[in-house]
C-alpha cells in the first residue's frame, strides 16, 4: 500500500492552486456576483480540475517509468514505492472522476409523483463533449509522447486551455470572448513555461525559475479578471495562490 506522501508526490499537488485559479477565473467571468451558488460552483469545478490535473500527473509518471529508472530513480515507481500498473489505474480513474464532476454540474433531475418513479438525465451543453474530449485527450497525449517529441509542449498548453474551455462550456451554451481569450493567453504562457523548463539545464539564466513561472499561472488569472471584470477580490485571491503554490512546492516537488 503506497504512503500518502507517495501519492502526493505522484500528483504534484503543490501546483493545484494554479488549477483552482484557472477554474475560478472562468466562473468569475461568467457569474461575477459573489453568491452562495457561485461559490458552490467554484468548489465543484476545483474538484473536477484537481482530479484532471492529478490524474495527468499520475499518468506522466506511469508513462515515464522506464526513463525515470535511468535518470530519476528517486521517483516513486522506480523507487519501488508503488507499481506502474497501480499508477496507470489511479491516473485513468481520476480522469474519469473529473469528467463525472463536470457532468454532475449539468445533471437535471426530474421527479415524477404519479408513481412511475424519478428520472435523471444530463443536459449537455453543445460544445462540452468536444472541448472535454480535447482536455482529456491532450492530457493523455502529452504524458504519452512528451519524452519523444519536442512539439508535445503544445499538448501540455492545450490541456490548460481546454480546462478553461471545459469549465466555460459546462456553465453556458456558448463560449464568450473572455473565456476564449483566457484560454489563448494560458496556451501561450504554458507553452513558454514548458520551453523554458526544457532549456533550464542548458541555460544557467533559467535555473531555478520554473517554480516561479508555474506559480505565475495564478498571477495571469489575476490580471485577466482585472482586465475583464475589474474584480479586486478575485484578483487578490488569485495573487494569494502564487505564494501558496511556492510554499507547497517546498513540501512536495512540483516539477
Amino acid at each position: 500500500m503506497p504512503s500518502f506522501k507517495t501519492l502526493l508526490k505522484l500528483g504534484r499537488v503543490s501546483n493545484l492552486p494554479t488549477v483552482w485559479s484557472n477554474v475560478m477565473l472562468v466562473v468569475a467571468l461568467y457569474t461575477p456576483n459573489l453568491e452562495a451558488q457561485t461559490l458552490l460552483l467554484m468548489l465543484f469545478f476545483c474538484f473536477a480540475g484537481s482530479f484532471a490535473y492529478i490524474g495527468g500527473m499520475f499518468l506522466n509518471d506511469a508513462f515515464d517509468a522506464d526513463y525515470d529508472r535511468q535518470h530519476q530513480p528517486f521517483r516513486p515507481i522506480p523507487a519501488g514505492e508503488i507499481s506502474r500498473a497501480a499508477v496507470f489505474s489511479i491516473g485513468f480513474l481520476l480522469l474519469l472522476l473529473s469528467f463525472v464532476c463536470f457532468c454532475l454540474v449539468q445533471l437535471d433531475m426530474t421527479f415524477d409523483f404519479t408513481g412511475t418513479g424519478s428520472s435523471f438525465f444530463i443536459n449537455f451543453r453543445p460544445y462540452f463533449l468536444i472541448v472535454s474530449a480535447g482536455l482529456y485527450g491532450s492530457i493523455v497525449l502529452y504524458d504519452w509522447i512528451h519524452k519523444k517529441f519536442a512539439f508535445s509542449v503544445l499538448f501540455m498548453a492545450a490541456a490548460r486551455s481546454f480546462l478553461i474551455l471545459t469549465v466555460a462550456t459546462t456553465i453556458v451554451n456558448i463560449m464568450f470572448i473572455p473565456g476564449l481569450i483566457a484560454a489563448a493567453v494560458h496556451f501561450v504562457y504554458v507553452c513558454s513555461l514548458t520551453i523554458v523548463a526544457r532549456l533550464e539545464g542548458k541555460m544557467p539564466a533559467f535555473k531555478g525559475k520554473i517554480p516561479y513561472l508555474i506559480a505565475g499561472i495564478s498571477a495571469v488569472d489575476a490580471a485577466l479578471i482585472l482586465v475583464f471584470q475589474q474584480h479586486l477580490i478575485y484578483a487578490a485571491l488569485f495573487l494569494l495562490f502564487v505564494p501558496l503554490t511556492l510554499r507547497l512546492q517546498k513540501w512536495v516537488r512540483g516539477t
